[in-house]
């Protein structure tokens, strides 16, 4: 019975950013390509980038994880690596270098 509640409760975690409104797709495409130039410029790998792009639209690192088939602990490998290669010590940082920034 508790492996069933386990696997319930992962799977709402998984799952519970997605409660939100979804956003305009417009923005996630700017997102995407902000991301991707932003890669580019900075010399992040595929992955990273990949990584990036969920961060910046507020993914949780167990969705990332669960979306690409890794584990929690390489997302923040990744996104340690991600914020070195970028200069920057938060989300809202990333955000700025996109052009998003408050």
């Amino acid at each position: 019975m508790l492996a069933l509640n386990d696997s319930a409760f992962a799977q709402r975690r998984i799952f519970a950013d997605l409660d939100v409104a979804a956003p305009v797709p417009a923005v996630f495409e700017s997102l995407d390509a902000g991301c991707e130039r932003l890669g580019a410029e900075c010399g992040l790998t595929v992955r990273e980038v990949e990584v990036l792009q969920m961060l910046v639209k507020g993914r949780s690192k167990s969705y990332i994880a669960e979306t690409l088939f890794i584990s929690e602990n390489t997302v923040r490998s990744h996104s340690k690596h991600i914020y070195q290669k970028l200069g920057v010590h938060s989300k809202q940082e990333v955000l700025d270098l996109l052009g998003l920034g408050d």
